[in-house]
């Protein structure tokens, strides 16, 4: 859904205009993500304690897809359009965002203890070291797409990494069958399709 979200920040922010395969591409790789993602509910919603969906939830993830598509579109902006730097981007941007999640647990009265955790489970240390280098490359690459093409091609990678990480995850970690997994796999490939298509009609 984020990819839809996107592509109309960028329609409204950046004035940027899609063709109709665009369109149908995006729509398919959603609803592509949309039935994997309800294939793994299926099977997920059987085990005891597995999340529910409930309205608090979706409003959250609605106000999250909106708050994506703003950050995408304005990164771009910022890059392009101004000419910052990446790295420039990446500071300011992260060092707002850090802000305001300090100023959170601090007001929530999370801080204390969390630290009082990580000061006995000491590896957690070392966890969030590693968690937090391997967040910072991949943030890296996805604002250099973003710089070199856009905030949707950027987003459209992104959704095929999740869908594909899915697939790979059949290998991985066997799971039960789901029809669902069967429509999301050819909402895929349609969606590739569609994209061959738009890349072949595109002047040379």
């Amino acid at each position: 859904m984020k990819l839809i979200t996107v592509m109309i920040a960028s329609i409204c922010l950046l004035k940027k205009t899609f063709s109709g395969l665009e369109y149908l591409s995006a729509v398919l790789l959603v609803g592509a993500a949309t039935f994997f993602s309800l294939g793994d509910f299926s099977w997920g919603s059987d085990v005891k304690g597995a999340s529910r969906t409930d309205n608090l939830g979706i409003i959250i993830v609605s106000v999250s897809l909106i708050a994506d598509a703003l950050h995408s579109s304005t990164q771009e902006m910022v890059m392009q359009k101004s000419r910052a730097s990446l790295l420039e981007t990446m500071f300011w941007s992260n060092t707002f965002a850090a802000g305001l999640a300090f100023a959170y647990v601090v007001l929530s009265g999370e801080l204390l203890p969390a630290v009082s955790y990580c000061a006995v489970h000491t590896v957690t240390y070392y966890m969030f070291v590693i968690r937090a280098f391997v967040i910072y490359c991949g943030v890296l690459c996805f604002a250099s797409i973003i710089k070199h093409f856009d905030a949707v091609t950027a987003t459209t990678i992104t959704t095929l990494r999740k869908i594909i990480t899915i697939l790979l995850s059949f290998i991985t970690f066997p799971k039960p069958f789901s029809i669902n997994y069967v429509y999301g796999t050819l909402l895929f490939m349609a969606s590739l399709a569609a994209t061959v298509q738009h890349l072949r009609n595109r002047p040379k």
